[in-house]
């Protein structure tokens, strides 16, 4: 783990390979299908072509997604490349979708754009599950980027005629770690099999006190998350990983937390801001 979070601290980004088994890809693939062959609503968002591209707050449409979370893999990842692994939270998840033959690029970008108000005190890590092998669909990286800071979409444009993109192409059960600073983009899916990952990211509530701009009460929830996914798995006779507890915390005051399976980021006056010079997909 030294080596990964030393990668991640001089790239801005790096694959663990094969890191979660062919249960938990059996169950997210078995979930996702569910979704997907479901009524539409405004969490299943459409590309230009009609079809899905990005599926958000996946954990409240099937509850296998919230047990896949638990899976020790991917919790040990998660607390293992965390500043401060004892103050964990979810802050976002989603699957984006690309359809065989059209699936639709993903633009240059800083992940820390799709909101425009995401707290960047310390490192931001989003968690790729891959459930489709990338090979004829790679994701693109700019290495040491992430150092920079936030950038306009005119300075990375600058940055993109003086910089090297690197290619990296995971397969189905590995996880693609990522700065939400670093730089990235990757072209439209024209293979004949889709390419499906499921995101998850990381801050800690230090990270959301301090620079954030949710209330307290959310980053609870967004916590609370973690033990629930725990509990769910637990129910089923699987193993998990328990996240770090904090100084006087314990297992049953975080279980004692609302279960908020969809815990919305535009709320309690947190909005989109599109006038800013650092969101790029305005």
């Amino acid at each position: 783990m030294e080596r990964l979070r030393a990668q991640l601290s001089q790239e801005g980004f790096a694959t663990v390979q094969q890191c979660v088994d062919a249960e938990l890809l059996e169950s997210v693939d078995a979930a996702l299908t569910h979704v997907l062959s479901g009524p539409g609503n405004s969490d299943i968002l459409l590309g230009a072509t009609g079809l899905p591209r990005k599926i958000t707050y996946p954990l409240a449409m099937d509850r296998r997604f919230l047990v896949a979370l638990a899976h020790p893999s991917l919790m040990r990842l998660a607390i293992a490349i965390s500043p401060d692994p004892e103050e964990l939270v979810l802050t976002w998840e989603d699957v984006l979708y690309k359809p065989p033959l059209t699936g639709e690029c993903v633009p240059v970008h800083q992940d820390h754009q799709d909101l425009a108000f995401q707290s960047l005190g310390g490192p931001v890590y989003s968690l790729g599950v891959h459930l489709d092998d990338a090979g004829a669909n790679p994701i693109f990286f700019l290495p040491g980027i992430h150092r920079l800071g936030p950038l306009t979409p005119s300075e990375v444009k600058a940055l993109r005629t003086t910089r090297e993109f690197v290619s990296v192409a995971p397969r189905a059960g590995d996880v693609a770690i990522h700065d939400v600073l670093c730089v990235h983009y990757s072209v439209a899916n024209l293979a004949p099999a889709p390419r499906r990952t499921w995101y998850l990211e990381f801050r800690t509530t230090r990270q959301l006190a301090e620079d954030g701009r949710w209330p307290a009460t959310w980053a609870r929830r967004r916590r609370a998350l973690l033990f629930h996914a725990c509990a769910a798995r637990l129910a089923l006779g699987l193993t998990t990983e328990w996240p770090p507890l904090g100084a006087g915390e314990t297992r049953e005051q975080w279980l004692a937390e609302p279960f908020v399976p969809r815990v919305p980021h535009v709320s309690h006056g947190v909005e989109y801001d599109l006038t800013s010079p650092w969101f790029h997909f305005a």
